[in-house]
């Protein structure tokens, strides 16, 4: 068994599967309200604006952790699907497969088991690849280094002693 396997076979990737699913109704349900908010609030104080952003992107930040919360560890007898899921799992079984929607799940829960697996996965290489961006990694993003003038002296020690550039 490879290490993603071992990873995907733990019992908090679905549940972590299905928190990350949950929240793209619930971040674009939060998106849609803060839009709606900021168009009302146009020509209010630039600290009224700024105070409605933070507050969905705090709403953005809670939303998961509730999810998690809400969703609760999965007991010894816990079904796979959620219960909400069953409407769903059996007009997939009775309806041809069409478009993108062409996974079919079992009563067991394997597919969905098998769909959040690959959404966690998904989910980690993109973070993975943003957090390596974001660290600088010449090799993905070439752009930024174009242009940039190298660091002062004491700018390029404070990195190395920060552990936020790396000597070659």
């Amino acid at each position: 068994m490879t290490a993603i396997h071992i990873l995907l076979s733990q019992p908090w990737v679905e549940r972590l599967g299905w928190v990350l699913v949950h929240f793209l109704w619930q971040g674009a349900v939060i998106a849609a309200l803060y839009a709606a908010a900021r168009h009302r609030a146009r020509s209010s104080r630039p600290q009224l604006r700024y105070l409605l952003a933070c507050a969905a992107l705090a709403g953005m930040l809670a939303a998961p952790v509730a999810t998690w919360t809400w969703l609760g560890a999965p007991g010894p007898e816990a079904v796979h699907a959620p219960a909400h899921f069953a409407a769903f799992a059996g007009a997939a079984r009775s309806a041809p497969s069409v478009g993108l929607v062409a996974m079919r799940f079992d009563a067991g829960g394997r597919g969905a088991q098998s769909f959040l697996s690959w959404v966690v996965l998904a989910w980690l290489a993109g973070a993975i690849a943003l957090w390596v961006r974001l660290r600088g990694d010449p090799v993905l993003s070439p752009r930024h280094l174009v242009g940039l003038r190298p660091p002062s002296r004491r700018t390029r020690a404070l990195l190395l002693r920060s552990g936020l550039l790396q000597e070659f």
